[in-house]
C-alpha cells in the first residue's frame, strides 16, 4: 500500500501557513474492478474537446482547445559565396548591351557613357550587362522613368567606392538577374568615413548604394560583399520581388531608409558586426517594413530584421539568427534548482528574487549587451502569416509599442524574451513555439484570444508588468498575511498590467512564475496549462496586491501546478476551482487524476517536473461539490503536453477529498 500524503483545503491554500484545515485522506489503492472509478473514461472529439463519460453513459464536456499543431524550425542554409560570374539567358528587348572588359567597357546602343573604368547610365531604359569590371557602375539620369539593369554574368569590384552607385534616377533602379546567371559585386575597404558628428551625411557607404528607390528582381543570383560597411543601402525604398540575393557585409546587410518590402525571391544576409535588414527614417509615415512572400534568411551580430516604424509579416518564410555579445553564458531553459534568494522570478515587475531591479528589459543578466533582437519595430509589429524561425541573444519578437499575432507559424529561441511589447501583446491565432526564453511573453497588457502557444522560460512564462522603470519587490507573490501586500510603490507607469486569456491553447513550462501579472489575471476561455517552478521563491500563478488583485476564471480550462511556497489560486465566476498544496513535492513524471463524487474521472495529467501545488478549474468543476484526487496511477490512452486526452486512469493511490470553491 502506498503511503498517503495529507492535503489541505482551498481555504488553507490562501493562508500563510500550510498546516490549516486538513482534509480526510483515504487509504485505499484503486484498481480495475467493475465498480471502480476507472470505468469512467476520457475521449477527444474531432474538435479537440475532452469529453468524460460517466458510468451511466452520459457525456460531459471539459472545455479544451485542440493544440495539435506545432511550429517547425527552419534552419539557416549553408551558403557558399560564388567566386566567378556565370552567364545565363535573357530574352527581351533592351536599349543597349554593355560588355564589361576588365578596366573599361563597350556599348552597343545608347544611354550609356564610358569613362575609363566608370560606366554611367544617363537615360531611362533597359540595359543588358555582362562581363567583368574593376571599376564602378553609376546611374545618373534626370529622366522620370525607371532604369532597369539586366545582370547576366556580371562581376564588378571597386577599390575606392561602391561597386554600384545610384546618384539620380527619379523613378527607380531595377536590378534584374538573368535566368541561371551568377553576378558578383564587391567594394573597397576604407573609402567611407563618418562625418565628424557621427552621421553618414549622405555619403556612399555600401557596396550597392542608392540615393533613389531600388528594386531587386529576376531569375538568377546576385552576390554582394560589403567590405567597407553596408552591403546594400538606399536613402529611399528597397523592394525585393525575385531572384536570389546573397549579402555578406561588415555593417548592416541591407538598409532601405524609407521602407523595405519583400514580396518574393530569396534573400540571405550575413553581417559580422552589424544589423541584418533594416529601415531607419523616423519621419511619420516612413520606415515601414513588410514581408509578404519569398524567403528571408539573416545571420548577423545585431538586430536581424528591424524597422524604425512598423513591421508587418504577411507571408513568406523567415529564419534569423543573432550573435550579440552575452555578458554571461545563457541560463539553461530547464533550470529547476531551488534558490534560497527567491529564485529568478521575483515579485512585482518580474525582477530577481529579493529586491533587485525588475520590470521589462530588467533582471536578466544573460541577454545581449547590444541590441540583437530577431524581429524588431518601433511601432506595431504585426504577423498575419508566414513561417518564422528566430534564434537570438536578445528578444525574439520585440516592439517598442505593440505586438499583434493573427496567424503564422513561429519557432522562437531567445536569450531574453520570446515575445515582448512595451505596451501590449495580442495573440489572436497562429502556432507559436518558444523553445527557450528568459521570459516567454512580456508586455503591460497581454491578451490571448486564440492560437496554439507552447513556451519554455527560465523566468516567468507570461509577465504582464508595469513598464521599463518598474522595480521588483520581494521574490514571488504568493501567501500574504492579512493586511500585507506586494510592494508596488516603485511603479511609475500609468498603465495597469493585465493578463487575459479568452481562447486558444497555451502550455507554459516556467522556472520562474508561470503566469504573472502585477495586477489582474483573467481567464474567460481557452486552455491554459502551467507547469510552474520547483523553487519556492516563485509560483505557477502570481498576481499583484493580494487584497485587490486576483486570477478570475469564467470559461475554458486551467491547470496550474508547481511549487507551493509562493503559490496563488484562482477565483471562479460560475466556475468551481479545485486547489490544494502538499507538505512535500511529488517527483517529476508523477501522474494525477481528479474524480467527481459520482466516481467519474474528469481530468488526468502527467507532470514533466516536480510539483507541490495544484489549481484546476473547468466547466466540469462545480463550486461546493466534493472531488477526489488520486496519484501514481496508470494513464491509458494518449497524452498531449502531459494531459490525458482520452483513456482511463487506474491503479492509483487516493490522495484525499476536497471541496471545490
Amino acid at each position: 500500500m502506498k503511503k498517503n500524503t495529507i492535503i489541505i483545503s482551498i481555504s488553507a491554500f490562501l493562508a500563510i501557513c500550510l498546516c490549516i484545515s486538513l482534509c480526510v485522506a483515504l487509504t485505499t489503492c484503486k484498481g480495475n474492478n467493475e465498480d471502480e472509478r476507472s470505468q469512467s473514461s476520457l475521449e477527444t472529439t474531432p474538435d479537440g474537446e475532452i469529453i468524460y463519460t460517466d458510468k451511466d453513459g452520459n457525456k460531459h464536456k471539459v472545455s479544451f482547445d485542440d493544440g495539435k499543431e506545432s511550429a517547425t524550425e527552419i534552419p539557416l542554409p549553408d551558403v557558399k559565396i560564388a567566386q566567378s560570374p556565370i552567364l545565363g539567358t535573357y530574352q527581351g528587348t533592351v536599349d543597349a548591351c554593355v560588355t564589361l572588359t576588365g578596366s573599361t567597357a563597350t556599348v552597343d546602343g545608347s544611354g550609356v557613357q564610358v569613362d575609363g573604368n566608370k560606366v554611367t547610365f544617363t537615360s531611362e531604359g533597359t540595359y543588358l550587362l555582362s562581363g567583368e569590371l574593376k571599376g564602378q557602375i553609376i546611374v545618373d539620369t534626370p529622366d522620370t522613368e525607371k532604369v532597369k539593369l539586366i545582370l547576366n554574368g556580371v562581376s564588378v569590384s571597386c577599390a575606392d567606392g561602391p561597386a554600384l552607385l545610384v546618384n539620380k534616377a527619379q523613378k527607380k533602379v531595377v536590378l534584374y538577374s538573368a535566368c541561371d546567371s551568377v553576378n558578383l559585386f564587391s567594394d573597397g575597404t576604407d573609402y567611407y568615413a563618418e562625418a565628424e558628428d557621427g552621421s553618414s551625411a549622405g555619403m556612399p557607404n555600401a557596396c550597392i548604394w542608392s540615393a533613389e528607390d531600388l528594386k531587386f528582381d529576376g531569375e538568377g543570383e546576385i552576390y554582394i560583399t560589403g567590405n567597407c560597411d553596408k552591403g546594400v543601402n538606399t536613402k529611399d525604398d528597397l523592394e525585393i520581388t525575385g531572384g536570389k540575393i546573397y549579402v555578406n557585409a561588415i555593417g548592416a546587410g541591407m538598409r532601405g531608409n524609407d521602407s523595405v518590402s519583400v514580396e518574393g525571391g530569396y534573400v540571405y544576409v550575413c553581417s559580422s558586426a552589424g544589423d541584418g535588414i533594416k529601415t531607419s527614417n523616423i519621419e511619420e509615415g516612413k520606415a515601414t517594413f513588410t514581408i509578404s512572400g519569398g524567403e528571408v534568411y539573416v545571420d548577423c551580430f545585431s538586430d536581424a530584421i528591424s524597422s524604425a516604424s512598423s513591421l508587418s509579416v504577411l507571408g513568406g518564410s523567415i529564419s534569423v539568427k543573432t550573435h550579440g555579445t552575452l555578458a554571461q553564458a545563457a541560463i539553461p531553459s530547464d533550470r529547476s534548482a531551488d534558490r534560497p534568494d527567491g529564485g529568478p522570478g521575483g515579485g512585482p515587475g518580474g525582477g530577481p528574487g529579493g529586491s533587485g531591479p525588475g520590470g521589462m528589459n530588467e533582471g536578466n543578466p544573460n541577454k545581449s549587451s547590444t541590441s540583437a533582437k530577431g524581429l524588431k519595430s518601433s511601432g506595431l509589429l504585426l504577423i498575419t502569416g508566414g513561417n518564422i524561425t528566430v534564434d537570438c541573444t536578445d528578444d525574439a519578437i520585440h516592439s517598442d509599442s505593440a505586438v499583434q499575432i493573427d496567424k503564422g507559424n513561429l519557432y522562437l529561441s531567445a536569450a531574453d524574451d520570446g515575445i515582448h511589447g512595451e505596451q501590449s501583446a495580442i495573440i489572436n491565432g497562429g502556432v507559436i513555439e518558444i523553445v527557450n526564453s528568459y521570459e516567454g511573453v512580456e508586455a503591460i497588457e497581454i491578451t490571448v484570444n486564440g492560437g496554439t502557444i507552447r513556451l519554455v522560460s527560465s523566468d516567468d512564462g507570461f509577465n504582464a508588468c508595469g513598464g521599463t522603470s518598474m522595480m521588483g519587490g520581494p521574490g514571488g507573490g504568493g501567501f500574504f498575511a492579512p493586511g500585507q501586500s506586494a510592494d508596488t510603490s516603485s511603479a511609475d507607469s500609468d498603465e495597469t498590467p493585465l493578463l487575459t486569456f479568452n481562447g486558444g491553447y497555451t502550455i507554459v513550462n516556467a522556472s520562474g512564475d508561470g503566469i504573472d501579472s502585477n495586477a489582474q489575471i483573467v481567464i474567460t476561455g481557452g486552455t491554459v496549462i502551467v507547469y510552474g517552478p520547483t523553487n519556492n521563491g516563485n509560483g505557477p500563478i502570481d498576481h499583484g496586491d493580494a487584497r485587490t488583485d486576483q486570477l478570475t476564471i469564467s470559461g475554458g480550462t486551467l491547470l496550474a501546478i508547481g511549487s507551493s511556497g509562493m503559490a496563488n489560486t484562482a477565483i471562479g465566476q460560475d466556475f468551481g476551482v479545485i486547489a490544494f498544496a502538499t507538505r512535500s513535492s511529488f517527483p517529476a513524471d508523477t501522474t494525477m487524476g481528479i474524480f467527481d463524487a459520482d466516481e467519474n474521472l474528469i481530468f488526468a495529467f502527467k507532470s514533466p517536473k516536480a510539483f507541490a501545488s495544484v489549481v484546476f478549474s473547468s466547466a466540469s468543476v462545480k463550486s461546493g461539490a466534493q472531488y477526489i484526487v488520486g496519484y501514481d496511477g496508470t494513464i491509458s490512452g494518449s497524452l498531449q503536453d502531459g494531459v490525458c486526452k482520452d483513456g482511463t486512469y487506474t491503479d492509483y493511490t487516493e490522495l484525499g477529498e476536497i471541496q471545490a470553491e
